[in-house]
């Protein structure tokens, strides 16, 4: 109880864990990538992951991205404009 307590009141752990969370999803982004050549996520596909690509264009526009996260994006060709999703084939 006390460990957790700990945890949630401790910004550094709550970083590492948005930080995990944010990488995970890279990945899952990077192994649809791999098996679609594209980025370009639909909502009926993958819910979790194509709301995730969609926030990713939403914090880019309030520049709430690291320079590192917009690179890791940009080299797996990210669409940051969604309509260019639009005749993405899957």
């Amino acid at each position: 109880m006390i460990l957790n307590q700990y945890k949630e009141s401790n910004p550094r752990i709550n970083i590492f864990k948005k930080i995990n969370k944010w990488m995970a999803s890279l990945n899952a982004l990077e192994k649809f990538h791999n098996e679609h050549g594209h980025c370009c996520v639909p909502m009926h596909l993958d819910p979790k992951l194509g709301l995730w690509v969609s926030l990713q264009r939403t914090q880019k526009k309030k520049g709430s991205l690291t320079k590192e996260q917009e690179q890791r994006l940009d080299d797996l060709s990210f669409s940051w404009d969604p309509f260019h999703c639009v005749d993405a084939k899957i």
